[in-house]
């Protein structure tokens, strides 16, 4: 094992400017900046940003938001723990925004169905809305 003491470019031949670490180049590139904020298949990262992924992302276990441990397929329960001020402003989450076209077009990925159980807020109604495997009904 090395130690390397300034950056290190892999399958990239150009400028890395500030960043640490850089495999390939462009926007298929994976890096880590200076101040470690880490881009995946991109090639910038947003202010504010500290991890960014341009596509589709797959976990085969939870994901949890605020706790080291998540206690299902997506925990948010203790995202105002998250450190830094004013996390509690941001306690709420956002489902997909589609009108009732778009709604009528979702699939699963495999291009075959919606699946049940699946909820998005509906701009033509402005309603929540959730699918019960034959229908779309709103929540309230």
């Amino acid at each position: 094992v090395s130690t390397i003491a300034t950056s290190l470019a892999v399958s990239n031949t150009g400028d890395i400017g500030n960043n640490k670490f850089v495999v390939a180049s462009g926007a298929q590139q994976f890096f880590v900046t200076g101040s470690g904020n880490v881009g995946v298949h991109t090639d910038q990262i947003d202010d504010g940003i500290e991890f960014k992924v341009e596509g589709d992302g797959l976990f085969t276990q939870g994901v949890g938001i605020g706790t080291t441990q998540p206690r299902c397929a997506v925990d948010l329960a203790n995202v105002v723990d998250v450190r830094g001020t004013g996390r509690d402003r941001l306690a709420y989450i956002l489902p997909p925004r589609v009108d009732t076209a778009q709604r009528n077009n979702l699939t699963n990925l495999a291009g075959v169905t919606t699946e049940a159980g699946a909820i998005i807020y509906n701009t033509s109604t402005n309603k929540h809305q959730g699918y019960n495997g034959t229908s779309w009904n709103d929540l309230y």
